[in-house]
């Protein structure tokens, strides 16, 4: 199988990137290190949701052979955020929700390449709303439901479970590409800091900084 190195969807289609720190990426990725090493030796009793699952367990990094094996079997290549954490942090463990990992179990290529079913302005709008209607949340569509298998892979590869059947991952494809939204079966959300939408590093480091706080 051939493996894309640009965005699947419409010819030119930039990844989405919301990093507001601006970071070098191999300084955003050496940070994320260092704060996941500090959680791990603070959290020894796991309190963090989800810690007494994983037990800050880590997966070996990934090289490129390996990470292009990967996209063979999903049938997507994995938007560069996500690519360099798995290649120079790690490949699944510790992570919001009770394991971070890719999952493979339920990869389809077929529908992970189709389009995922919002696109930015919908995602913009929706997060003005998200202000004064808290339960809030984008329907479902029939294109996302036709699979009867959990969670919906249109466009779109778990990568971890947050309990009461709800799923944050990734979308692959389109315009929201690189950016994580989680889905219930109330619907679609997608991952923010108030009105700003998160990407992979930024909310990878939010779990970091929220979990932190949670122990001092």
């Amino acid at each position: 199988m051939t493996i894309l190195r640009r965005p699947f969807g419409a010819s030119g289609t930039k990844e989405q990137s919301s990093s507001k720190t601006g970071a070098p990426m191999p300084e955003r990725l050496a940070r994320i290190r260092d704060k996941l090493d500090q959680l791990r030796s603070s959290d020894r009793r796991y309190q963090v949701f989800g810690a007494e699952n994983h037990r800050y367990r880590e997966r070996s990094v990934l090289g490129d052979p390996e990470i292009e094996r990967l996209e063979g079997v999903l049938g997507v290549a994995l938007p560069e955020e996500l690519r360099d954490f798995v290649k120079h942090v790690h490949s699944g463990g510790p992570g919001p929700g009770y394991k971070f990992g890719i999952n493979v179990d339920a990869a389809s290529p077929d529908l992970a390449a189709r389009p995922f079913p919002y696109g930015t302005l919908a995602a913009e709008e929706f997060l003005v709303r998200k202000e004064t209607d808290r339960r809030a949340t984008l329907p479902l569509t029939s294109e996302a439901d036709l699979d009867d298998d959990w969670p919906p892979r249109w466009g779109f590869v778990a990568l971890t479970h947050l309990g009461c059947d709800i799923h944050a991952g990734i979308v692959v494809t389109g315009e929201q590409r690189g950016m994580v939204w989680a889905c219930a079966d109330s619907g679609w959300l997608p991952e923010h800091a108030g009105r700003t939408q998160l990407g992979f590093l930024d909310w990878y480091e939010g779990w970091l900084d929220s979990s932190l706080r949670q122990l001092v």
